[in-house]
């Protein structure tokens, strides 16, 4: 199938604004379809034909300096790729641009419902990784009723939700099964579907066990450790001092900029990862002490402002909250502490 360029293009740049895209990504695709048909014109053809899509995919090049350029070569596999859906299913399908490993529904309604959800979530202002994870659930959700034949969410009868947790739960943790739930309940408050949104269970399962606390003896033997034992680095010193004395997650940790630290004022302001919210804490002596020691005589030079790096070149800012795990648990074994039935613990306090 062979469609008229100019028409082509023009429909698609209507689809983007039908689905309330801003203003300059619109533009960009505009700019990018300016190219493609020039192209088009210098092989004396107004359709868009495979020829075409393939030659405009392979010129990657910047026009001033004839290098590769990535974001040339991103642009037009978006546009390609958002043209070949049409050609190939009559719609266009506003998210077949957007690399995911995620399979997305077939249903073009199912589509623009799923499209619109996520610039709200976006809009919200929430952090990645949960509008990640809304997005996925809200996925699979609209996957599954396409799957049972359901047509959209006004079919869907309540038990469905109850159905779909069902199946999905044996392949979740609790914790994951969790932030589904609230997903789910995040999309259907999103919808209006009153119906929908009551069917989803108050909580998932969870169980719990007691978690192992420090002995006083064991609390005063680690802090002798921490203050007295040279074969410790001063940066883990001030890890695990951190970790004991403000319950800052491991995140916060790693993440820790210099100028988070106002030695004048004794505090360490940041702003949560986890939830986005402003945090003062007061800094006090033991933690101060640790950081100036770590900083003033252990810390390598580094343009990197993040207060944790690694103790080997290349120096680089501590890339994950194992990092903090793998520091307490060697700190503890050094300690003498057992490690039997703390693990989870450790694992706990420093997510």
């Amino acid at each position: 199938m062979e469609t008229q360029l100019t028409t082509l293009t023009q429909n698609a740049v209507q689809a983007l604004k039908d689905a309330d895209y801003n203003e300059s990504t619109i533009n960009e695709y505009l700019k990018t379809f300016r190219f493609l048909l020039q192209m088009a014109e210098n092989m004396n053809t107004d359709c868009y034909t495979p020829e075409l899509a393939q030659k405009f995919l392979a010129d990657t090049a910047n026009f001033r300096t004839g290098k590769y350029s990535l974001y040339r070569d991103k642009r037009h596999k978006r546009c390609i790729r958002m043209l070949d859906w049409y050609e190939h299913n009559g719609y266009f399908r506003l998210d077949a641009f957007t690399d995911t490993q995620i399979s997305k529904p077939g249903t073009i309604d199912f589509q623009t419902l799923h499209s619109s959800y996520l610039r709200y979530l976006s809009d919200k202002g929430l952090a990645n990784n949960t509008i990640d994870t809304f997005r996925n659930i809200s996925c699979k959700f609209l996957l599954y009723l396409e799957t049972a034949g359901y047509p959209g969410l006004a079919a869907a009868p309540a038990t469905v939700v109850l159905d779909f947790v069902a199946a999905i739960r044996n392949t979740w943790s609790e914790g994951s099964l969790r932030t589904a739930l609230s997903g789910l309940r995040s999309f259907f408050t999103f919808t209006g579907n009153r119906n929908l949104l009551n069917a989803v269970p108050g909580k998932a399962l969870r169980t719990r066990k007691i978690i192992p606390v420090l002995t006083e003896a064991e609390n005063q033997s680690l802090w002798n450790t921490l203050l007295h034992d040279s074969s410790i680095s001063c940066r883990d010193k001030a890890i695990v001092a951190l970790c004991l004395v403000t319950g800052l997650r491991a995140c916060d940790i790693i993440g820790l900029q210099l100028s988070d630290i106002n030695w004048r004022t004794d505090s360490i302001s940041i702003i949560q990862q986890k939830t986005g919210k402003p945090l003062s804490l007061p800094l006090m002596p033991v933690i101060g002490n640790a950081l100036a020691k770590y900083i003033i005589e252990e810390r390598p030079e580094s343009d990197t402002h993040y207060v944790f790096l690694s103790l080997q070149a290349p120096y680089r800012p501590l890339c994950s909250h194992s990092a903090c795990y793998l520091i307490i648990k060697r700190t503890f074994r050094l300690t003498g502490i057992p490690l039997d039935g703390r693990i989870l613990w450790i694992k706990t306090f420093t997510s």
